[in-house]
Parts: structure tokens; C-alpha cells; sequence
């Protein structure tokens, strides 16, 4: 299905879903929340840990509104088993219990996933300042599942708070990262409990270009043991060894593919060519089936079972292409990734993670590919693989990084040729790049007919304003670039009067002014997709004379911006070329500032001009 072209995938790492209710941000509240949380922390008989909890939630209706939000929503991971989930409403004598049931989430090609939901419904009427309360209980697998805490960003927080009960030479710690302002906190440290409290916390007016609009902040909590060694794997090296561990254990690393390895890349000599041939192998061979069964929901099938089955997900593939990369003698490792926006945290957490990737380091440099990518090239990763920090799998030396955007060409480069006194019938060239291919291979091989050519239009006429393609004509295809044929109106674009014409220097959609708002506060920019846009615009203007001046903004580091403006008399041929560049999915810092900079200058441009004067044909 097209819609899933991009897929947006949802991991929950909260325990409850709060409504939204309130579009502001003062003391008019319409709802309170409270809510305890209780975790216990202990020791077996063989020394292992141990992890249950006790979640208790507590909801204060203040207005008429609010008694609309009645259904609230649990989730059951693989990784905690939920029980005795039950509500009350507090002193209405003979409203009996609230409606409890539940439904599976539908699979998605995920790190960790196969959750349950749980929904609890109070449907007895209630009135402004009734009251009620939920909760339930969890039993963890291991302690290094100890969930990943979000504060959410509701009408108003009375408290929420964090006890942990835990052994006399346990050491308790909290990395908070906060989405927007910073909230008080109270930390208190006894000998076998340790608590984080949070108070009085109002809603919080989203931003634009902030994907974390429902929370206000996320707690990783760090457990320790007496040699301050870490229990849950919350270190990017206590992390790879308890993941590559289970690998381990389970026999996953030890299958050997050396015929099939020989037999994909025979007569190859160059590793890059070898990576190329089992990268397309398992991307074109093994279909996309996500079987997560409590084990498998982290742990991937084991390689052998993928190709009798000729099926496997994320995880699935990646192990597979590294088994197969190392019967070929290329030292290729899995990494961990996020397809949707995360926080930034020097600590390590599986919710971080929803999708596995591969990796090869040579000379200094690490090659990323994606074999789970369908319609994505080698050598190219969809740009939201990055959307957080990216952990590499080498138990040797694990890596935990941002890493930079990789470099690009332009994934939308329009050459348009038209005549001023037939703006409606100019014919344009386009060649679509990176994700732009990607989705134009997915509509090719979904799509036909008038469907294809909306969804092209729509898809290509998006970044452009005022300027209309349509008819499009497939031209032809090659491993990096698709090349399209159009009819491209100008009629709208170009601004004409009795005497001049006009066209603009600034052409892209790119930045909104909701983005040169972001000026006023500090927290980080986060954008939805890379922005690499080029349009050459090439115009017979007769004998006509031009007043142009060519544009520079920006930082080829951060974001940039051209238009460069030439003119063929002997022709009477005007040429103006865009270029619109902005690689990074997020901006922080100085970066940051830069780029909001950049923003605001260009939206400057809507109202710069080409000047075009006298005769045109």
C-alpha cells in the first residue's frame, strides 16, 4: 500500500496513554493526573535479578470537557506480563467496576514489538470534580527490561513519581532529557529505596518541528550494582554484550553459508562488489514477513530457518546478510537504528531502537545498508534510518553515535524549458533521487494509470510553488536515478504585468514561517525529511533585458540556498538554477542556530525578484 510507502512506526514505552484535552497553557485546568509508580527490584536464589512493579493512576475531572476522556490504555510488551489490572470510581457507591478488555497491535517491522493492549473504560456517568483510579501490576522477564519513564505533556500533572525498592548495595541514577523547559524534580536516596518525584507540572503549548508534543520529559533509569556495574545493559557496551549474549546463546552467530555466500558473489573480487551482491541477494530474495513471537520480538530467526522459509523481517535480514558477508570474509556487523525521532541520550535503552540495519567499517570510513529498504539502492539508506543515534554491534569496540547525513546528490533535479508567451505548455525534465526514487519505484510497481500520475503530482509538485507538472512520461531508470517527462505550467509562477514579467528567486516550499518562530526558544529542530532540491529554469525571452542578482544563504555544513542567473543574448535565452540543501533531520546547538538563521532568510526571498522588462516573444 502506498500509505506505507513511508511508514511512520509508533513504539509505546509508556505504561499508560493520557488524553489530551487542553490547547493551552495557563492554571484553567481541565483535568489532574497522578500517578505512582513501583518498581521492586531483588535478588533470586542464583543471584539473577528481578523486576515487578505496581503502576497506580489517579484522574480529577474539572470541567465538562474533560468527562469525554473515559478510556484509558495499557501496554503489555513481551518483555512484562500485566495483571491484576483494575479501576474504581472513587466514592460513588454502586457504579460497580469499570470495562476492561484488550486487542493485539498490529505487527510493524519493529525492534521491539508483539504487544498487547489493555483498555480500561469508566462508562457510569460522572460529573466536574468526580474522581477515578486505575492500576495493575507487572512481572518483568529479566531487570534489563526496566521500561524507559515519560512524563507526559497533559493539562495538568499533580505528581508523578518513581519509587524503587532495591537491594542495600544497589545504586540508583536517572539520565532525564526534557523535550521543551526544564521541570523540577526531587530525587530522595535511602539505603534500599531510591524515589524521583515530579510536581505540579502544567501543559505545555506544542512547538513547531518538535515531534514530542505528548511528553514533556523521558527517564532512563540506570541500575547499578555494588561494583557500580551496570544491571540493566543502559551503556552502549553493557548493551552490545547482553544483546550479541543472546545471539550467542541461542546458536545465531554459528551458521555458516559459505556455498551461498561463494555462489552470490562468484567472479567478484572487491569487497564493496561482493557487499553489493549479497545486500541485493537478501533484499530481493527474502520477503518481508515479521513473525514476532515473545522470543523473536528482539532476537532475530535464526539465519537458516529465514532461507528455508525465504522470509524474515528487519532483524531477520540483517543477521542473515552478516552471516552470509562473513563467509565471504567481510567483517560486516548489525546495527541498531530508530526510523522516528528520539531524544538524545548518553545512555542506552531497547525502546531507543525499532529497526536493524547492517554495517561495513574499511579505511577508517563505515558503510550503512538497509536490506530491508525494498526500493532503496546500495550505498543509500532511507534518510529517516537516522532519526537517532545509531548503535553498532561490536562488542570489541561498540559504537554510539550520531552520524552525519550521508552525502547526496539532489533527489529532486527539475530542468524546465518553456517560452514567455506560452507559460502553460513549458516541458520539464526530472530525475528523482534517494527517497524520491524510493517512493516512485514503490508507486510504479503499485500504481498505474491516472492513480500514478496523481501520486506523482503530488509528490513532485509539493516542493515547488506556483508551478504545476503533469503528464508525466516514465523516461528511464538506472541504480541511483529515475527520469521523468512533464508538462510544466509556469502560468501561476511567473508574475506578469503590461510591462514586466517577474519570476522568483526563491521557488522551493522548504521552510515555513512556523520554522523562523523556532527562533525564540533553545530546544533542538526536528525536521520530517532531508530537503535536496534543484530546478534549472530555462526561458526564451527575445530581446528582453534582465535585472537579476545571484544569491548565496547559508552553510554547506548546515543548510544552503542558490540562485544563479545567467542570460544568452544572442539567443535572447534566460537560465536561472535553484539549489535548496538541507541533509540533517535535526539541528541543535549552534547547528541550530544557523539553520533557523538560514530560515529566515529565505523566507526574505518570497519576495525577491527577477526583473524581466521590455519586449518578450
Amino acid at each position: 500500500m502506498l500509505a506505507s510507502i513511508i511508514k511512520l512506526i509508533f513504539i509505546i514505552i509508556v505504561v499508560c496513554t493520557f488524553p489530551l484535552t487542553a490547547q493551552y497553557e495557563d492554571n484553567s485546568h481541565t483535568m489532574a493526573f497522578s500517578r505512582t509508580m513501583h518498581y521492586a527490584l531483588s535478588k533470586n536464589d542464583k543471584g539473577n535479578y528481578q523486576l515487578k512493579s505496581e503502576i497506580k493512576t489517579k484522574i480529577r475531572y474539572l470541567s465538562e470537557r474533560a468527562l469525554k476522556n473515559n478510556t484509558f490504555y495499557v501496554t503489555e510488551e513481551f518483555s512484562a506480563k500485566v495483571n491484576k489490572l483494575n479501576g474504581s470510581y472513587i466514592k460513588k457507591e454502586g457504579f460497580g467496576a469499570p470495562q476492561i478488555g484488550f486487542y493485539y497491535a498490529k505487527p510493524e517491522d519493529v525492534f521491539i514489538g508483539n504487544y498487547k493492549i489493555h483498555s480500561i473504560t469508566f462508562d457510569k456517568p460522572l460529573k466536574v470534580k468526580d474522581s477515578i483510579q486505575y492500576s495493575y501490576q507487572e512481572t518483568f522477564t529479566e531487570a534489563a527490561y526496566m521500561p524507559l519513564i515519560e512524563v507526559p505533556n497533559v493539562d495538568y500533572v499533580e505528581y508523578l513519581q518513581i519509587k524503587i525498592d532495591h537491594p542495600r548495595d544497589t545504586y540508583v541514577d536517572f539520565e532525564i532529557r526534557y523535550t521543551t523547559d526544564t521541570l523540577d524534580c526531587r530525587i530522595d536516596r535511602q539505603s534500599e529505596k531510591t524515589t524521583l518525584t515530579f510536581r505540579n507540572i502544567n501543559y505545555r503549548t506544542p512547538l513547531a518541528h518538535n515531534p514530542f508534543e505528548r511528553i514533556r520529559a523521558v527517564i532512563l533509569t540506570k541500575l547499578q550494582n555494588a561494583k557500580r556495574e551496570p544491571i540493566n545493559p543502559y551503556t552502549p557496551a553493557s548493551f552490545t554484550s547482553w544483546y550479541n549474549g543472546k545471539l550467542a546463546q541461542n546458536g545465531l552467530i554459528d551458521d555458516r553459508h559459505d556455498s551461498l555466500a561463494q555462489a552470490i558473489t562468484r567472479g567478484l573480487e572487491e569487497p564493496m562488489d561482493k557487499l553489493r551482491a549479497i545486500h541485493n541477494h537478501v533484499k530481493n530474495r527474502i520477503r518481508y514477513i515479521a513473525v514476532a513471537d515473545s522470543f523473536h520480538a528482539i532476537i532475530p530467526h535464526r539465519s537458516k530457518k529465514v532461507l528455508e522459509l525465504n522470509y524474515g523481517d528487519c532483524k531477520d535480514r540483517a543477521l542473515l546478510l552478516m552471516l552470509l558477508a562473513r563467509s565471504a570474509g567481510i567483517p560486516v556487523r548489525m546495527a541498531l537504528v530508530s526510523t522516528t525521532p528520539r531524544l538524545r541520550f548518553d545512555g542506552v535503552h531497547t525502546s531507543f531502537f525499532n529497526h536493524v540495519i547492517n554495517v561495513y567499517e574499511a579505511d577508517g570510513k563505515r558503510f550503512y545498508f538497509d536490506p530491508t529498504a525494498k526500493y532503496c539502492e546500495f550505498g543509500n539508506l532511507p534518510p529517516t534510518d537516522f532519526n537517532g543515534r545509531v548503535l553498532i554491534l561490536n562488542e570489541a569496540n561498540p559504537v554510539y553515535t550520531d552520524e552525519p547525513p550521508l552525502p547526496r546528490k539532489l533527489s529532486i533535479e527539475v530542468e524546465v524549458n518553456g517560452e514567455m508567451d506560452s507559460l502553460r505548455a513549458a516541458k520539464a525534465s526530472i530525475k528523482l533521487r534517494n527517497e524520491y526514487l524510493s517512493s516512485a519505484r514503490h508507486a510504479r510497481h503499485e500504481l498505474s494509470g491516472q492513480a500514478l500520475e496523481n501520486y506523482l503530482s503530488r509528490m513532485i509538485n509539493s516542493n515547488f510553488s506556483k508551478i504545476s507538472m503533469d503528464q508525466f512520461h516514465f523516461e528511464s531508470e538506472s541504480d541511483s536515478t529515475m527520469t521523468f517527462s512533464a508538462k510544466a505550467d509556469l502560468s501561476e509562477f511567473i508574475i506578469q504585468t503590461a510591462t514586466r514579467k517577474y519570476i522568483p528567486q526563491a521557488p522551493f516550499q522548504s521552510v515555513s514561517s512556523q520554522t523562523g518562530e523556532r527562533i525564540k526558544d533553545t530546544w533542538p529542530v526536528y525536521m520530517k525529511n532531508p530537503e535536496l532540491l534543484g530546478m534549472i529554469l530555462r526561458l526564451k525571452i527575445g530581446d528582453a533585458k534582465v535585472n537579476y542578482k545571484d544569491i548565496a544563504l547559508g552553510d554547506k555544513e548546515v543548510a544552503w540556498f542558490s540562485n544563479q542567473t545567467s542570460l544568452d543574448a544572442s539567443r535572447g535565452m534566460l537560465e536561472t538554477r535553484y539549489e535548496f540543501v538541507q541533509q540533517s533531520l535535526w539541528y541543535d546547538g549552534v547547528e541550530r542556530l544557523s539553520y533557523l538563521e538560514f530560515c529566515k532568510q529565505y523566507l526574505k526571498l518570497k519576495t525577491s525578484l527577477i526583473t524581466i522588462t521590455g519586449n518578450t516573444p
